[in-house]
């Protein structure tokens, strides 16, 4: 007869026998539905900035844009691949696999095969560069792995003991900056931030792949009368939205392919002949964007001549703003924040300030016809003109709400867009708004063009991306669904045959 120990022992036995067996299949089930899970939903990216995802506004793009066939190739030595290139890439495909294709090419396996894409040598390929080749018009982009991040460089204030940022900038020119400013780094006076620009660059080769080339825009930035130069930064931002710069200088004449025209802040007039060749441009459906400063715009005779024609006048006294939500700072009140409300809407463009600096006031007049005027930027109802000398006070009969960017568009499909600040364009102010100038200005030169704006910002790097590959996800399959489950019931029934034995 069993002692009462004995059968405790046994029953015991018997429910850690059941318990195990429970827990095993309760595994095996939650890992086989886990496994009928799509893998591009098993892919969890917890970076901050979440640098795999691919943006709604990127989706947008591709769902209303793609379509034709693409092949997209990751060129990198086996092993090598960048993981945060790859997964984007595989995020991007599976929104349209049927039009998206995705490979992953060696290029010491498939050496011929990559030489067959690119004009240069297979040698002068970097692991992790993009190659896109639009099928439908033949036409390839090749991005080096350089490209696909951005460096933001921020220096400390010694005034506020703050750090602010100095700029962003592509891989050359950060190596220059940290040359230049090394010891500030080292010295913790300065740091920098690794940022992913990979979708920027990306869904700006897909544009470019799948615009017939005969359609591409030209951009011409006129020269020749002291015009503000514009920087390689916005020249790189504006190549990288498929819309090149060229110089132009009209007295020479204005090439047929102009799509759009940019007189940059001048400091001298046209001649006679050059308004007259530039008036005939705007009649033929030509577009025009212009920035002038108040100091010189009242000498430009034959240019506002040209912009008089579409009902617009200046004022040529700089604008101060009185309303703290519509200047950059106390002290600053000609640092103009203005309302962007018509330019979001038009153009599309949310969640960036734009900065107007030292700007004057645009007048919009009904004596043009045929003309629609859209004012794009205007200033607060207590925004006033600079009073006259050290002494003079506020004028009150000048607080208004002034335009400081306006539209003029022309029923012939010609438009001219003003801006009345020679600043909009420069670095400095598009630092201010952290890239809110170039991103609004590049949305207006791409709708001028009848193209879409395709950049977006970076994504800031703070840690690594969670991401498995396949051979790492099949290992751990294994371990959770046969090693773990199959250890928890042999150690069980260890455990139950030593009991009996007791």
């Amino acid at each position: 007869m069993k002692s009462s120990n004995q059968k405790g022992h046994s029953s015991f036995g018997a429910f850690a026998i059941i318990m195990t067996v429970t827990l095993l299949l309760i595994s095996i089930a939650v890992n086989l539905l886990f496994s009928m899970i799509p893998e591009k939903a098993r892919r969890i990216d917890l970076s901050t900035e979440q640098l795999t995802r691919v943006s709604s506004e990127a989706k947008k793009y591709l769902k209303s844009s793609l379509d034709s066939e693409i092949d997209i190739y990751l060129v990198a030595e086996s092993g090598m691949e960048d993981i945060s290139v790859l997964e984007f890439l595989k995020r991007l495909s599976e929104i349209n696999p049927d039009l998206i294709n995705l490979e992953t090419v060696d290029p010491t396996v498939k050496r011929a095969f990559v030489q067959g894409l690119i004009s240069s040598s297979v040698d002068d390929i970097s692991d992790n560069t993009v190659i896109i080749k639009g099928k439908k018009h033949g036409s390839v982009k090749v991005i080096s792995p350089e490209r696909l991040y951005t460096y933001e460089t921020f220096l400390l204030d010694a005034n506020s003991g703050t750090y602010a940022s100095d700029g962003e900038y592509s891989y050359r020119e950060f190596i220059a900056v940290y040359a230049t400013l090394g010891e500030y780094f080292s010295g913790g006076y300065a740091y920098y931030e690794t940022k992913f620009n990979g979708e920027s660059e990306i869904i700006s080769a897909i544009d470019y792949v799948l615009t017939p080339p005969d359609k591409l825009p030209s951009v011409y930035v006129s020269a020749m009368h002291g015009e503000s130069a514009l920087s390689d930064y916005l020249t790189e931002h504006l190549e990288l939205s498929n819309l090149p710069v060229k110089q132009l200088i009209i007295a020479e004449g204005i090439p047929s392919d102009a799509s759009v025209i940019l007189i940059n802040a001048p400091s001298s007039d046209l001649s006679a002949k050059e308004s007259e060749s530039l008036s005939k441009f705007l009649e033929g459906g030509g577009k025009l964007i212009v920035t002038t400063s108040y100091e010189k715009v009242s000498s430009l005779k034959n240019l506002t001549a040209v912009l008089e024609k579409y009902g617009l006048l200046f004022e040529d006294k700089e604008i101060f703003e009185d309303n703290e939500s519509y200047y950059y700072s106390t002290g600053y009140q000609n640092l103009l924040i203005p309302n962007i409300s018509v330019l979001e809407k038009l153009y599309k463009t949310k969640h960036y300030r734009f900065l107007v600096s030292s700007a004057h006031a645009i007048i919009l007049s009904d004596s043009a016809e045929n003309v629609i005027h859209t004012s794009l930027l205007s200033t607060s109802e207590d925004s006033y003109y600079a009073p006259e000398g050290e002494d003079a006070e506020i004028d009150s009969e000048t607080k208004s709400s002034y335009n400081v960017a306006v539209s003029a568009a022309m029923s012939n499909g010609g438009e001219v867009v003003w801006f009345s600040s020679p600043h909009v364009l420069s670095d400095s102010d598009n630092d201010l708004t952290g890239g809110g100038n170039y991103i609004h200005f590049t949305a207006i030169l791409s709708e001028l063009c009848d193209k879409k704006s395709v950049v977006f910002p970076s994504k800031l790097i703070e840690r690594d991306t969670l991401t498995l590959s396949a051979l790492q996800a099949n290992f751990w399959a294994v371990i959770l669904i046969a090693v773990i489950p199959g250890a928890v019931v042999i150690v069980g029934l260890i455990r139950t045959h030593r009991r009996r034995k007791a």
